[in-house]
């Protein structure tokens, strides 16, 4: 797999000069970028189901077509780099009578082989390329006997996967989402709110015929829509999943609430089939629950925080970063046109001074930093906002 030279475009549109003898003793073998990922906010207009359908399937076919192959046998692979472009890649091992494939590796299906053969993603990838393919190849010699399914786009693999990994991929889950909607008279009263293409694929609905008014002072009020979060993983990422949400108009902030007896998550395991059921029972259960959430979040307007400094230290103890509360009380004091100063100690004196902040400024500030977050580290938030929100309402 090493024996030629050659110049190419490289992921991102980078041009490669691919020297073997340098760049197999001295850089790691470099991976081609998984789906682009972006989030839509379709903001106070929304779109219709299927508007938001067409989108996310857009997407889909610009990232390539998608082909499953299967391994029999992880052994009779090898690990290392195209010899015509650099690009770390697997290839079948040649046997009589077998065809060869050389497939490059996205970044996402290059940390589930480090994974597969028990090496640290993080550590393997900054090795040079001989030691990425020694213990790569090591590893996948001692994995006899294992079969895998490569889940592939554009010709490139996107995941490498378990062989009993069923696919439920965005076209059948969005299809059977819709179906659920339709049996139960709601295709019509949903608007979504927000899409999310890449890794992780998210559909954001709200019903607007319930909207309240949740009244943050006695001027002001924020319209809270409730609705649920569609979630899919094509590439072993994550569970499909039906979580409860609410979602206000005018900040586009959105609150999931994914504790286990209210967010339905189906593993990509066993018979595709069991996806209409699951729905079925989920979409109901998820409105029901996200009605509770708006509920709570009135009643968080009348919860005054009594020490601000410590409110958004104890952030942390919810799930967020250091860096994450920082970030979440100087958006609180934004709204109040307070600015805090860049020395942390300092925040003391200055919060000791503000008065009348509640539970649903906290959480709002939590969810709008949120938005500036990658899609994963979002939804973490959001669902960080709802546990908070809880456990300060109790």
């Amino acid at each position: 797999m090493t024996n030629a030279t050659a110049g190419t475009n490289g992921p991102n549109g980078s041009k490669l000069q691919y020297d073997p003898e340098r760049d197999l003793g001295k850089v790691p073998l470099p991976l081609l970028p998984d789906q682009p990922e972006r989030w839509h906010n379709y903001g106070a207009e929304g779109k219709s189901f299927h508007e938001a359908a067409a989108e996310i399937l857009a997407a889909a076919e610009d990232d390539g077509e998608r082909v499953d192959l299967g391994m029999a046998d992880l052994s009779t692979w090898a690990f290392g780099p195209n010899p015509r472009t650099g690009i770390a890649s697997l290839a079948t091992i040649p046997l009589p009578g077998r065809e060869r494939h050389m497939i490059p590796l996205r970044d996402g299906a290059f940390s589930q082989l480090c994974e597969r053969v028990g090496a640290p993603s993080s550590y393997i990838r900054k090795l040079p390329g001989k030691l990425q393919m020694a213990n790569l190849n090591h590893g996948m010699r001692s994995a006899a006997g294992t079969a895998r399914t490569i889940r592939m786009a554009d010709g490139e693999a996107r995941a490498l996967l378990s062989d009993r990994y069923a696919p439920l991929d965005d076209h059948l889950v969005l299809e059977v989402l819709e179906h659920t909607l339709s049996a139960a008279g709601m295709l019509g009263d949903v608007t979504v709110r927000s899409a999310a293409v890449g890794r992780t694929t998210a559909l954001r609905l709200t019903i607007p015929s319930e909207r309240v008014v949740v009244g943050r002072d006695a001027q002001v009020g924020d319209i809270v829509e409730v609705g649920l979060d569609l979630l899919n993983g094509e590439v072993g990422n994550r569970a499909v999943s039906v979580t409860p949400i609410t979602w206000i108009l005018e900040c586009t902030n959105g609150m999931r609430r994914a504790d286990r007896e209210v967010s339905a998550r189906l593993r990509h395991v066993g018979d595709p089939e069991r996806l209409k059921e699951a729905f079925r029972d989920a979409v109901p259960a998820a409105l029901a629950a996200s009605r509770g959430l708006r509920k709570r979040m009135e009643q968080a307007v009348d919860r005054l925080v009594d020490d601000l400094l410590e409110e958004f230290d104890g952030l942390r103890a919810f799930g967020l970063s250091a860096a994450e509360t920082r970030d979440v009380g100087r958006d609180v004091m934004a709204q109040r046109q307070i600015a805090l100063p860049d020395d942390t100690d300092a925040w003391g004196d200055v919060l000791a001074e503000v008065r009348d902040i509640n539970v649903y400024d906290v959480m709002n500030g939590v969810t709008h930093v949120a938005q500036t977050r990658s899609t994963e580290r979002r939804l973490g938030m959001e669902e960080t906002a709802a546990k908070y929100l809880y456990r300060r309402t109790a």
